[in-house]
């Protein structure tokens, strides 16, 4: 499933770690922007990038890992997404 827009990125990888998320722009040697996810309980993610849809592209990656491998479930979005375009076949 292709996630395009920057908010679907978002959307995709806040659904799967189950947290919501915060844009710091801070400096860590040649990137530039940072996506950090943490919920109430402290659980901490953070990616960062050259720009802020590099940081969110490796926030997806992590997400999709993590639903590749049946640690986390697919967003229900997705879900609706792929039976949709199951019907249409």
């Amino acid at each position: 499933m292709q996630l395009n827009t920057l908010n679907e990125k978002l959307k995709y990888v806040k659904e799967v770690l189950e947290v919501p998320y915060h844009f710091f722009q801070e400096f860590h040697g040649d990137k530039m922007f940072v996506v950090h996810f943490q919920n109430k309980e402290g659980k901490k993610y953070k990616f960062v990038g050259t720009t802020m849809f590099n940081a969110v592209e490796e926030g997806e990656e992590y997400a999709k890992e993590e639903v590749r491998h049946r640690r986390r479930e697919e967003p229900n979005f997705i879900k609706k997404r792929k039976e949709e375009e199951k019907n249409k076949k």
